[in-house]
């Protein structure tokens, strides 16, 4: 079971509609404005560097890479070495 920052218990079966967590809805909110501002970067920048291309598209290509061990390999190895 687990208890959000206010202490109620989340995913619990017995209740048929959870309060939502105020906090986790503040820090949605904090996200989102965050990610906008962000995001909102791409209209007052012309032109950006070849090296900042490369290292976005190496830092891009391990989280892919890291991504698909995570969720799809692991698993596949615990599960054959389960079978023998």
């Amino acid at each position: 079971m687990y208890y959000g920052l206010l202490g109620r218990r989340v995913g619990d079966r017995h209740h048929k509609r959870a309060a939502p967590d105020l906090a986790g809805v503040a820090r949605h909110g904090l996200h989102l404005r965050d990610d906008g501002a962000r995001a909102a970067l791409v209209f007052f920048t012309k032109e950006v560097k070849r090296w900042v291309l490369d290292a976005m598209l190496g830092f891009a290509g391990g989280v892919m890479i890291a991504a698909s061990y995570f969720s799809l390999l692991a698993p596949a190895i615990e599960l054959a070495e389960g079978r023998g």
